[in-house]
């Protein structure tokens, strides 16, 4: 079952300039005024001819209604948790065709957990806009997409390590170097066990090889943090529990609706997007 949003305030806090220019980068049709006070904005999809409201301008009795309706429509067309739809409204601007180096519409962003030791450099991370990965640190690994070549630079660097310390670390810098995508969230620890810092990755993997900020890890991407941290023990059950990190630095958290159910709670608490 798809999370679904049916709070009033979250309603209101969308732009409506960011769901015109949503639905026009779609391929959404501005078919004809509804009334004084709403355009409807039409696509076929899926074979079905699907409509929406949209309000002239922001605020009035029935905006916050056109508004959840608009997102339960989108939801349906696009085969989407009404979640993933207001979080690329949210992050929608005006002056752009598709959400900057996010995922498409259609696809769903992972959760990855990226441990900064134990919280040890999240500070760095998130004044610096990015998170990174410390393994090799004297090769840059940017252009590296083959698992058996990883192998071999591992086990240059490290020769002491055992088959399965290499096989564990090789499958978590894979992970970072190709598993996390533009559109996916990242979470990392902070030194205070149950706040968790959370952004959306930005770009690819980038290389530093002489770190100058307080962080000695060179292989980085960037990531849009949002301005407050989530605090797990307001998190739905099964989030929680899946946050109880087992000893690795880089892994994939499968509870994704409820982890942006949680963001998205975070908002009204002023955190910056869902």
């Amino acid at each position: 079952m798809k999370v679904q949003i049916r709070d009033k305030e979250a309603m209101e806090s969308l732009a409506i300039a960011n769901l015109r220019a949503y639905l026009e980068a779609h391929g959404w049709g501005d078919e004809r005024p509804w009334g004084t006070w709403a355009t409807i904005f039409s696509k076929e999809e899926r074979g079905r001819m699907w409509g929406i409201a949209v309000p002239i301008e922001a605020g009035g009795l029935l905006y916050a209604e056109s508004v959840a309706e608009a997102i339960t429509t989108l939801a349906e067309a696009e085969d989407r948790s009404q979640m993933d739809v207001f979080g690329d409204l949210t992050n929608w601007s005006i002056d752009r065709t598709q959400p900057t180096n996010h995922k498409r519409a259609n696809e769903a962003p992972n959760i990855w957990r990226v441990g900064a030791e134990k919280g040890k450099y999240t500070d760095s991370f998130v004044a610096g806009g990015y998170a990174g990965i410390g393994w090799i640190p004297g090769s840059d690994l940017t252009e590296v997409t083959d698992k058996e070549a990883l192998r071999c630079l591992y086990k240059m660097a490290y020769p002491q390590d055992g088959d399965a310390r290499v096989a564990t670390n090789v499958g978590q810098i894979l992970r970072f170097l190709s598993g996390i995508k533009p559109g996916d969230y990242i979470i990392t620890p902070t030194k205070e066990y149950t706040l968790l810092q959370y952004g959306r990755v930005e770009s690819g993997v980038y290389y530093q090889p002489e770190p100058d900020d307080g962080c000695p890890f060179p292989h980085r991407r960037q990531v849009d943090w949002a301005k407050r941290p989530l605090n797990s023990t307001e998190f739905p059950l099964k989030l929680y529990n899946a946050m109880r990190f087992p000893p690795l630095t880089v892994f994939q958290i499968h509870h994704r609706e409820e982890f942006l159910s949680a963001v998205v709670n975070a908002l009204w608490s002023n955190a910056r997007w869902p």
